[in-house]
């Protein structure tokens, strides 16, 4: 199974990466997790990624570009994307399940308001909440979830 993750803090998975569970697995070639810096797709010397919500509101959002380009860096025919924000469909687990079942997973971890809309609208398969709280961004959630994941694919876990 392949999962990536998109984030603006790949730094965060660091010590995920090298939990038992994933590393043997990663050594063993049943899982393939690749963490992409969204930062490494936005224009200029300082890598900006954040802007003013599209049509106004509080706070910043991540850019459409960086965010849309680093999807499409890693994006397949078979890849299945998935955005981590609070206000999407509660992740259970049958969730687990039935994502174990397919081939590629990209996360996409939101940061600062969440993700500029468009892209939302546009590029990702479905979005994902691990439950009604605000978290300061989405790597600890693609984290659980990556980790739910990597449980059901066969062969992970001794029986």
């Amino acid at each position: 199974m392949k999962i990536t993750i998109l984030s603006i803090a790949p730094e965060q998975f660091e010590s995920f990466l090298k939990t038992p569970l994933i590393a043997r697995n990663i050594a063993a070639g049943l899982l393939n997790l690749q963490i992409k810096d969204i930062r490494d797709y936005a224009p200029g010397s300082f890598r900006k990624v954040d802007d003013s919500p599209y049509g106004g509101g509080a706070g910043m959002v991540i850019r459409y570009q960086p965010v849309a380009d680093a999807l499409k860096d890693v994006k397949s025919d078979d890849s299945h994307s998935i955005i981590l924000a609070p206000i999407g469909k509660p992740y259970k687990q049958k969730d687990a399940h039935r994502l174990a079942e397919m081939d590629d997973l990209v996360f996409v971890c939101g940061h600062y308001e969440g993700i500029d809309q468009r892209f939302i609208d546009e590029c990702v398969d479905e979005e994902i909440s691990l439950g009604d709280f605000v978290l300061t961004g989405g790597e600890i959630a693609a984290m659980a979830v990556t980790d739910a994941v990597c449980r059901m694919v066969p062969g992970v876990l001794a029986d």
